[in-house]
């Protein structure tokens, strides 16, 4: 049955386009196929395909150029809601919900325009399920030559399409957030690793807190004192700066952060105080959450994240703020291991006195205020005398013991103003400012006498010689100067020792500036060479001169190797702070029992690399290569790089073998038992050519044989 254009509403003298898109109108035959007539030379396929279509779940429709409907599935007669007697309840474009019909209009017309199929997404309602958003295509198809085309429509339940979508959506932005969280964690390390001023760290990890968190404010504390001191600080409208103090007792978030180590947050409060002078203004919080930042296994301080406006956290700002705080924690850490380093690089390990650096930088501050002002300044330099003598009867601890006694009463002996140094191994400076030779000269007797007039311990008696010099004998050089109290340091010691010598230019010949500097330069770097190898052994009782011993093997290889021996002193340096980069591992790792997480092995991995670069000031660039790579392996599976064979620096090389010598037969904390030396040399026999360099192994084989008798010789390892 064909339904008339006058009873679907349509005049047949307007055009077939405008039928087609006032769907409003289109009539539905009483049969649901509408002008479908018998055809004689209908493909066999046909009835197969109107089953497929029949019973398919979609809404499948054909529309007639003239707006007729003469197609229609089963899901579509239910989802127009068809009558029982088969007769429309409705127009099919009424089922499409009102703020969509334009959307369905516009799509109908590019459509029938481009030929192309067109695809718009509508919430359709029906009778049975409600309203569901659907996604609707429509395609147009040419009748035949001439003809106007009809319009194929299918609609989709789009739910699970739309469900799907989202769940992407949902993991993209996961992912984004990801990597944007990623980039900011690793902006803030940077920065750390850089060495850039704490103060920006912090202020710069502040601001990455608040943007990843998406609040308007985010805080850096460290606690003391009862006190949340604030050290980075990111706020639009801040009530407070950096250096300001919150009182943990006014603050119940920071507390319990403080007190418990525990993450928490608070969704709606007024105010939080915090203590600037004798004022507390109010900062006006509406939420805040806070997680603890730990540094050498304790509670550091926190990361504060707040805002004013009213709204609520996100449910993942806890997560975010550990984050944070774990990020924050190794910039903290960097931090104080570099004022550890600063300080231990002024002072010295064994007396605590300033040492060789602190004395030049001191003595630069003085000779520039001396000039300014034209003001006296004078320079003492002391050693003691017959030490080496000393230390052969008594023993280097005993020779320790004199040292820093001697040092504590030349520090007692000091004016405010003034300076004691111990810039080398028996020998100090004493700088003087606003003394004259002769003054100085007076309270340096003074003090030298007093030293030496008490017995040290064990009753060992001491004396001390001094040279003293002013930096107008010295026409205002500083090198002069030293070089010139030296010299008269020489001339007291060549003379009877025991006595104070002022220089003078008639009687007492100078050191040349390359004499002294060498000097200046050789016990520099031997002082800072013991103060740093000291300071990672004593970390581990169970490592103790852990270093000294793989430094001193370190040289005995390499000179087997046919090494120089400038070389091999300069590998036996380069040995003895193989292990410095633990210096920034903290303990609970370092001294972990048992084994180590992944995570735990990343960190102890880094010390290669943060050793080289703390070398940089005492070795050369060869040298710091051996410590970044002593962990490298020779078949290429060692750290940081991976690097194989060659790729490997011969010096380090040498040291991996040397270091795993002295783990296995010493160092308790790698291994349960300590081995014996003819088991350690099996294990490096057999990790040779594998972890291990085999003629470095073959070198550590020699010596063993030759002083011990333990080792393998040549002739057994051929045969």
């Amino acid at each position: 049955m064909t339904s008339s254009s006058t009873a679907s509403g349509h005049d047949p003298a307007h055009p077939p386009s405008a039928s087609l898109i006032d769907l409003a109108g289109a009539r539905i035959d009483r049969d649901g196929h509408g002008d479908r007539a018998a055809n004689p030379t209908e493909s066999p396929l046909a009835p197969y395909l109107r089953s497929i279509v029949d019973n398919s779940r979609h809404l499948v429709m054909v529309v007639s150029p003239r707006g007729h409907v003469t197609v229609m599935n089963k899901a579509a007669q239910s989802i127009l809601g068809l009558s029982a007697d088969g007769s429309a309840t409705r127009p099919p474009l009424t089922a499409i919900e009102r703020r969509d019909r334009a959307a369905v209009r516009t799509a109908l017309r590019k459509a029938i325009a481009g030929g192309a199929e067109v695809l718009v997404t509508a919430r359709l309602t029906t009778p049975t399920i409600g309203t569901i958003p659907v996604d609707i295509r429509l395609q147009a198809v040419p009748s035949g030559p001439g003809q106007a085309a009809h319009l194929i429509v299918t609609a989709a339940d789009a739910r699970e399409r739309i469900e799907h979508d989202r769940h992407l959506a949902e993991q993209a932005a996961r992912a984004d957030r990801h990597l944007a969280e990623h980039a900011a964690l690793h902006r803030i390390t940077s920065a750390a690793a850089r060495g850039d001023a704490f103060p920006q760290v912090m202020s710069r990890a502040a601001a990455e807190l608040a943007a990843l968190a998406n609040t308007e404010c985010g805080l850096i504390g460290r606690f003391a004192d009862r006190r949340c001191t604030i050290v980075g600080l990111h706020d639009p409208h801040p009530r407070m700066i950096a250096g300001d103090c919150i009182l943990l007792e006014e603050a119940q978030l920071l507390r319990r952060v403080a007190d418990e180590d525990l993450a928490g947050r608070i969704d709606s409060y007024e105010r939080l105080d915090t203590v600037t002078g004798n004022t507390s203004p109010k900062l006006g919080f509406t939420a805040a959450a806070a997680a603890p930042i730990h540094a050498d296994d304790a509670v550091w301080g926190a990361v504060m994240v707040a805002t004013r406006n009213g709204g609520a956290l996100s449910d993942e700002v806890i997560s975010v703020l550990h984050r944070v705080a774990e990020a924050v924690g190794v910039a903290v850490t960097a931090h104080q291991t570099r004022e550890r380093l600063a300080n231990d690089a002024l002072t010295d390990p064994l007396t605590g006195l300033p040492n060789q650096r602190a004395f030049q930088d001191r003595l630069a501050v003085e000779v520039a205020r001396s000039r300014r002002y034209g003001r006296p300044v004078s320079l003492a330099i002391l050693d003691l005398d017959n030490f080496k003598l000393l230390n052969d009867a008594h023993g280097h601890p005993m020779g320790d013991a004199i040292l820093v006694e001697v040092g504590r009463r030349l520090g007692a002996a000091v004016r405010r103003d003034e300076m004691i140094a111990r810039i080398g191994g028996e020998e100090f400076a004493w700088i003087l400012p606003e003394a004259d030779i002769d003054t100085a000269t007076e309270a340096i007797e003074r003090a030298r006498r007093t030293v030496s007039a008490t017995p040290m311990p064990q009753g060992i008696s001491i004396s001390l010689s001094a040279g003293v010099c002013d930096l107008a004998t010295a026409n205002g050089s500083p090198d002069d100067l030293v070089r010139m109290a030296d010299s008269a340091l020489y001339w007291a010691k060549s003379h009877g020792r025991d006595q104070t010598f002022q220089f003078s230019p008639d009687t007492i010949e100078a050191l040349t500036a390359d004499e002294r500097m060498r000097r200046i330069k050789r016990d520099q770097s031997m002082a800072a060479l013991r103060a740093l190898a000291r300071a990672v052994d004593q970390k581990d009782p169970g490592t103790l001169a852990h270093s000294e011993r793989v430094a001193d093997l370190s040289c005995e290889l390499a000179a087997r190797l046919k090494w120089s021996a400038g070389d091999a002193l300069r590998i036996r340096d380069a040995a003895l702070l193989h292990d410095i980069g633990k210096v920034g591992i903290p303990d609970a790792i370092l001294l972990k029992q048992g084994g180590l997480t992944p995570q735990e092995f990343e960190q102890i991995k880094r010390h290669t690399t943060l050793g080289s670069e703390i070398a940089v000031e005492s070795l050369d660039s060869e040298q710091r290569e051996w410590i970044r790579q002593h962990h490298e392996r020779w078949d290429g599976r060692g750290y940081p790089d991976g690097a194989s064979g060659l790729e490997i620096s011969e010096g380090a090389r040498i040291i991996a073998v040397a270091d795993a010598w002295d783990v296995m037969i010493t160092a308790r904390s790698s291994y349960a038992t300590t081995r014996a030396p003819d088991d350690a040399m099996n294990e490096l026999l057999a990790c040779s050519g594998g972890q291990f360099w085999p003629e470095a192994v073959t070198a550590m084989d020699d010596l063993m044989a030759e002083q011990t008798g333990l080792g393998a010789s040549p002739r057994s390892r051929a045969e």
